[in-house]
């Protein structure tokens, strides 16, 4: 093995970053819809304690220990996203919340992405077409079904994770008290603690 790329690796496991793979990792995070949206609605400058931060590249922390920042932070800009279109549908009227589950979040309907976006074009991973026609509806029919029974339509909104994948019924059960061995208040799409449910009006 050549010497300098042993150095190096040594350097890389003694805690010294990798600053280009580093900064490459947070641009390619920067450059999602979701950040892009969150920047749009709380620009640094009005950035709080406590507000979604982009990891640091010169912490002196692990390659794994930086990934995982990485990851985190992925993480909570798409739960922002989330919440953030759940929060657009309820003060636009309530509409119905759509559940992609390619995507595993709420979609917000065209016309609220749209009007609080702009002409900007970042309305990529918030938009879903409501209105589709033909065999497109007959498919798209199975995604709106409650994921616990597939009986009912999702007719609720999870907070603060802001899923919308349960109808009321299997909702309602969610809510109710633990009972020995099973969990209750659980997401059942990302297993995070529920603290709120809010029925939407279809």
């Amino acid at each position: 093995m050549d010497v300098a790329v042993s150095q190096a690796r040594g350097r890389e496991d003694a805690g010294m970053p990798n600053l280009r793979q580093r900064e490459k990792q947070i641009q390619y995070g920067k450059n999602t819809p979701e950040y892009q949206l969150y920047l749009q609605q709380i620009p640094k400058c009005q950035r709080r304690r406590g507000d979604i931060r982009s990891p640091d590249p010169y912490a002196n922390i692990s390659k794994r220990a930086f990934d995982g920042c990485v990851k985190c932070w992925r993480r909570d800009l798409h739960l922002w996203q989330d919440r953030w279109c759940a929060n657009q549908m309820l003060s636009n009227g309530g509409a119905v919340a759509v559940h992609s589950k390619s995507n595993g979040g709420v979609q917000c309907p065209e016309n609220v992405a749209q009007a609080s976006l702009g002409e900007k074009g970042l309305d990529q991973g918030c938009i879903s077409n409501a209105a589709s026609s033909g065999g497109a509806d007959a498919a798209n029919e199975d995604d709106l079904l409650c994921t616990v029974c597939w009986h009912d339509y999702q007719a609720t909104i999870l907070f603060p994770c802001g899923h919308a994948v349960l109808c009321a019924g299997c909702a309602d059960s969610v809510m109710k008290e633990e009972r020995p061995g099973r969990p209750s208040k659980i997401c059942p799409m990302c297993r995070s603690h529920i603290s709120e449910v809010l029925h939407v009006a279809e």
